[in-house]
């Protein structure tokens, strides 16, 4: 699959203003993120996406480290919870679909290093980690169980593959009327084309484009 660097630590600001403006026909709603009712989702922040011998990292994921960093302290800061999602299989034929297997040939395994969040993003103790074993957060695991025992109605969604895990989670979050604020400059793909037009997609259907300035401004009230 096409890979390209799009973004590094220097350019990312750049980049992100021109996303904004060129989602910005689409990314008209107002819509104000709520802190009393705020989680932050973040998704397969993990070893497989970020090391350099994995076959879909990239560096633009490894650009955004430091913007999810930035997510996690102004969430703990504000007392909100913070919800990680971990890829992570037992293999085919288990909970690995012919289908999944066919698109998805390779994809890490239960105690392998590879499902590891990122050490620079580690949960803490109290804050919930779920494995998934599809692309949304919301297949087959009890996220949406969590948020509602958590009170959280506006998700904050970070993470990579910008275009497939966390898209899909913010789809199928809008789909259980959460409301949904998508981070343009926490999320990374392969490509610049992937990462713009799911975020004009997002933003059409789904969510709210923010950036980590605008969560952290509304948290901080």
């Amino acid at each position: 699959m096409r890979k390209e660097t799009y973004i590094t630590p220097s350019t990312l600001d750049q980049k992100c203003c021109e996303w904004m403006d060129a989602i910005a026909d689409c990314n008209f709603r107002e819509r104000e993120l709520r802190p009393d009712r705020a989680a932050l989702v973040v998704v397969d922040m993990q070893r497989f996406f970020l090391d350099e011998d994995q076959p879909l990292a990239c560096e633009n994921s490894r650009v955004v480290i430091p913007r999810v960093r930035r997510l996690l302290d102004a969430f703990r800061s504000a007392g909100r919870p913070v919800i990680f999602l971990q890829n992570m299989h037992k293999g085919p034929g288990v909970d690995r679909s012919e289908q999944l297997c066919e698109f998805w040939p390779d994809a890490p395994l239960e105690g392998t290093p590879e499902v590891e969040i990122h050490p620079d993003l580690a949960p803490r103790p109290d804050e919930k980690v779920i494995p998934k074993r599809r692309y949304g957060g919301f297949h087959g695991t009890d996220l949406d169980l969590t948020l509602r025992v958590m009170k959280a109605e506006d998700l904050v969604i970070c993470g990579v593959i910008t275009n497939v895990c966390p898209e899909t989670t913010a789809r199928t979050a809008f789909m259980h009327d959460y409301r949904v604020f998508f981070t343009a400059d926490a999320t990374a793909t392969l490509t610049e084309e992937m990462h713009v037009a799911s975020l004009r997609t997002l933003a059409g259907w789904f969510a709210k484009v923010v950036t980590v300035a605008d969560v952290e401004s509304a948290l901080a009230g």
